[in-house]
Formats: structure tokens, sequence, C-alpha cells
């Protein structure tokens, strides 16, 4: 039969079923401790490298062999350029080169501009233009001023 433990946050020691205590902080984050001695510890913050009785001192120390895992090498794919159906790699490669891409920029560029003063065209024509100039208001001096109190 397998008896599932968890580790103490503090020592690392194993924590065996119903032995220890789970602190949950007011972040959400939980931990579980094995005894009151390293409760104290994990709350006054002492670094467990610190104390000689604990796992973390032992493993910065280099009195237990440990096991460091590099970093995986990762394969990278090459990447093979082939012919499409109709064309040759030559005239890929040529449409890729910088000089044929802004070429192609520029003469899209060139046909949005051309699209817009064609709308903006358009709009004038059918905008009706009014003969009449706006209205200005006139303004009245034989009405006297009034005070900040309301008199006259």
């Amino acid at each position: 039969m397998v008896i599932k433990t968890a580790t103490c946050a503090y020592s690392e020691y194993k924590i065996y079923p119903s032995k220890g205590i789970m602190f949950v902080g007011k972040d959400g984050s939980t931990a579980r401790l094995l005894r009151k001695k390293m409760r104290c510890l994990f709350h006054r913050k002492t670094k467990a490298q610190l104390i000689t009785w604990t796992q973390a001192w032992r493993k910065h120390h280099k009195k237990v062999n440990v096991e460091v895992k590099g970093k995986k090498k990762r394969t990278r794919v090459a990447k093979i350029q082939r012919e499409i159906v109709g064309m040759s790699l030559d005239i890929i490669n040529k449409k890729k080169s910088s000089e044929e891409q802004k070429k192609m920029k520029e003469q899209v560029e060139k046909e949005l501009k051309d699209r817009k003063q064609k709308k903006m065209e358009i709009k004038q024509k059918s905008k009706p233009q009014s003969k009449t100039a706006p209205k200005v208001q006139q303004i009245r001096k034989d009405v006297p001023k009034k005070d900040k109190k309301g008199k006259k």
C-alpha cells in the first residue's frame, strides 16, 4: 500500500497523512508545515539555508548529492525551400528580395491613395452646397446688464 505524503515547505521533510499544519496566506498561497517549530521559523521568515538541520542547508552546503537537471537541447528543424507548382525557386527568391517587396508595397499604397481620392471626389459631388451664409446673432446693446445680486 502506497501512502500519500507531502513535503514541508520549510524543512522539506515528508509529512504523512493526518500530520502537520496547513497555512493559507491572505493572497491564497498555501504552505504545509510539519511541526510548530517549523511554523514559527516560517512565520519569522528565517532562511532555511541558515539552519543546519534543514534539507535546504544540507543542499546549500553540499552535504547531499543533488541531481541538477540541465537544459534540454532543442533540435531545430531545418527549413527547406521547395518549388511551388508553376513557380521555380528563382522566381520565389526574387519576390522575397527587398527591392521587389518595396516596389510591390509602393504600388499597393498608390492604389489605396487613388481609391481614397475617388471616394472623396464622389462625396464632394454628391454633397449639396448651401447658398445661404450662416446666420450671425445680433447683439442687443439697449438691454441694461444686471449686477450679481440681480439688480439693474
